[in-house]
């Protein structure tokens, strides 16, 4: 009587020399191939390309703080920094301007502080004042740069308070 062998166990002539030419013949072979392709577009499908804290840019640290005035050198101020200017800086410009090439628009302070790149306000020249050569668009890149530009009132409001001395009131 002959003994039942499964046919995928039995080694072929090549394979009992050692001369199998085929390295994916064998089923450990097909699950390292599935594996190495799982670990390749995994993260890839997932949505996580780029997502790991090593990967993603450094976020550079809040600039030093520098004093600036605190109520208009004639007096009367007629926009908020706190009620007007903050508020639409935070709403259109915080996306992105949390921390890249260290500006940060989100508090009085850091804003006068200016990026790394220098200063972003020169209170009492509105022209002058790089803040305001971006939402113009009189220097590039425009800003906001991944929203539309702001309406002519709310730059004339940034304006107006960067005129009055930019207190910060």
């Amino acid at each position: 009587m002959r003994s039942w062998t499964p046919r995928r166990c039995r080694l072929s002539a090549s394979d009992a020399a050692g001369q199998a030419t085929n390295p994916l013949s064998r089923p450990i072979a097909w699950l390292a191939a599935l594996a190495v392709a799982a670990l390749a577009v995994l993260p890839a499908a997932c949505g996580m390309m780029g997502r790991h804290r090593s990967m993603m840019a450094p976020v550079e640290p809040r600039p030093a703080v520098t004093p600036a005035p605190t109520a208009t050198p004639g007096g009367g101020a007629t926009v908020s920094f706190r009620e007007d200017v903050r508020p639409l800086l935070v709403q259109n410009c915080a996306r992105c301007h949390g921390g890249q090439l260290g500006l940060y628009v989100d508090s009085y302070d850091t804003l006068m502080a200016g990026s790394s790149r220098g200063t972003v306000v020169v209170p009492g020249d509105a022209p002058g004042s790089n803040l305001v050569r971006r939402l113009r668009g009189d220097a590039t890149p425009r800003m906001p740069l991944d929203s539309g530009p702001l309406t002519d009132a709310e730059i004339v409001l940034v304006e107006t308070w960067i005129r009055e001395g930019a207190p910060n009131n």
